[in-house]
C-alpha cells in the first residue's frame, strides 16, 4: 500500500505537476484534453487511498465538463493502454527535462535571481531533434535569454551535465 502510494505521489508530482501542467501552460488549447484525461486518470487511482476526496472531485469535473457523472465507486480500475507509450518521446522528454532541472539548479546554486535571464549554450551528443524542437520550452523554463549550440567548448564557462548534453553557462563566474 506504501508502494502504490509513494509512486502515485511521484507520478503527481514530479510528472504531472512539475513538468506536464508546466510545459502546458503555453499550450492550453491543445494541451487541455490530454491534462484532463490524466486527471481523471490519476482521480480514478486515487480513488481507493481517498474515496470521498476523489468522488467530489469527479463530481465536480463531471460538472464543469458537462457529463454525465459516474461514481468511482462503481467504475471500472484504470486499464493501460499501449498506444500510448512510446519510449522514444519517454527519453527525449525526460533528457529535456533533465536539461531544465539542471540549469534551475546550476542557478540555485550560484545564487543567480530566478528572474534574471542567462545565456546557456550546449553542445549536443543525443536527443539533439527533440531538443532542439523544445528549445523555446527550455530558454522559458530555464529563464534563458539564449540557447545555442556551439561547436566546441569554451574556456571560463561552468560546466554541468544534464543527462546527454554538455550546458556551457557563460558570464556568470
Amino acid at each position: 500500500f506504501g508502494n502504490a502510494c509513494s509512486a502515485l505521489y511521484q507520478f503527481i508530482w514530479n510528472d504531472y505537476c512539475d513538468w506536464y501542467v508546466e510545459f502546458s501552460k503555453h499550450r492550453k488549447t491543445t494541451a487541455m484534453p490530454v491534462l484532463v484525461h490524466v486527471l481523471k486518470g490519476i482521480i480514478s487511482m486515487l480513488h481507493p487511498i481517498m474515496p470521498f476526496l476523489t468522488e467530489e472531485l469527479q463530481r465536480t469535473i463531471s460538472e464543469i465538463l458537462v457529463e454525465d457523472y459516474s461514481p468511482l465507486i462503481i467504475s471500472d480500475w484504470q486499464k493501460v493502454d499501449s498506444s500510448y507509450i512510446n519510449s522514444d518521446v519517454q527519453k527525449d522528454a525526460e533528457a529535456i527535462f533533465d536539461i531544465i532541472h539542471s540549469i534551475r539548479n546550476l542557478r540555485a546554486q550560484a545564487g543567480i535571481k530566478p528572474g534574471l535571464k542567462i545565456v546557456a549554450n550546449y553542445k549536443f551528443k543525443k536527443n539533439s531533434k527533440a531538443i532542439e524542437g523544445q528549445k523555446d520550452y527550455i530558454m522559458m523554463l530555464a529563464h534563458l535569454s539564449s540557447f545555442n549550440q556551439i561547436e566546441s567548448n569554451q574556456s571560463k564557462s561552468l560546466y554541468i551535465s544534464a543527462g546527454e548534453i554538455d550546458i556551457l553557462v557563460d558570464d556568470l563566474l
